[in-house]
């Protein structure tokens, strides 16, 4: 069943629990609020479609994204908005062998370094890391033949592609329209995970890491499961002297 976006004028952590919800995006929005972060729900997509959809609302140079620990996660952007591409293109992470270590994006205002927690780092220097982009993929035949294989390492266990695009020299949105330019249309995307553990043993973690172009369902103990395209929570980030995460009115 393809799950629709429900777009709510106002779900905000005190508001009572959706029981039909993940419980990862739940434990997201309580996480956030204890952090004193103002957090309204937008909705949660079921499919590609749904986001492409989702992405078509977005305001020139906004942001979908998640937050954990006021550190950015996981993003969606309109590609085709040079203002939102050159913020994503400006997105610090380290390509290591355990999946990059660090997300973050200047969003208006927001202070990147006060938002970073340098022991997810793993001892790299912020500066060093800028100009670095990330996104990754669930493996098909036709993305497959597209790639270019300087980009792309492979987890051969969860068939995910991930690609490095190192800095300005290759945009993310001619990349990402070469690898599959009917399906993903206008939209890019990139994703990690902030906890330091599997995405298999941290569900949260999890949830963050499906925050991606693939888009994969987690299961109950936290593994994906890629029969199932899944769902996830979709919030809209705006800079300003605090990250707030709000709907479109």
């Amino acid at each position: 069943m393809v799950m629709p976006i429900e777009l709510v004028a106002s779900f905000r952590i005190s508001a009572s629990i959706i029981e039909d919800e993940p419980s990862s995006h739940l434990d997201l929005l309580k996480r956030l609020g204890q952090m004193g972060y103002d957090t309204e729900y937008v909705g949660y997509a079921g499919n590609l479609e749904d986001l492409e959809q989702a992405a078509e609302r977005l305001d020139y140079g906004e942001v979908v994204g998640t937050l954990v620990g006021g550190k950015v996660a996981g993003f969606v952007w309109r590609h085709d908005r040079p203002e939102a591409t050159k913020r994503v293109i400006e997105v610090k992470s380290h390509p290591g062998q355990a999946r990059p270590a660090l997300f973050a994006i200047v969003v208006e205002a927001v202070d990147i370094a006060s938002h970073v927690d340098v022991a997810h780092l793993g001892g790299h220097d912020l500066d060093a890391m800028e100009g670095a982009g990330f996104f990754q993929l669930v493996v098909t035949e036709s993305i497959e033949k597209n790639l270019p294989p300087e980009f792309v390492g492979r987890d051969e266990e969860k068939r995910i592609i991930q690609i490095f695009v190192p800095g300005k020299e290759a945009p993310l949105g001619e990349l990402l329209a070469r690898v599959h330019p009917v399906g993903l249309k206008a939209l890019g995307g990139t994703s990690g995970n902030l906890t330091g553990q599997a995405p298999s043993t941290d569900r949260l973690g999890a949830a963050i890491t499906s925050l991606n172009l693939g888009m994969y369902h987690i299961d109950v103990d936290g593994s994906p499961d890629l029969k199932q395209r899944g769902s996830y929570a979709i919030h809209r980030i705006v800079g300003g002297e605090r990250s707030v995460i709000r709907p479109k009115k």
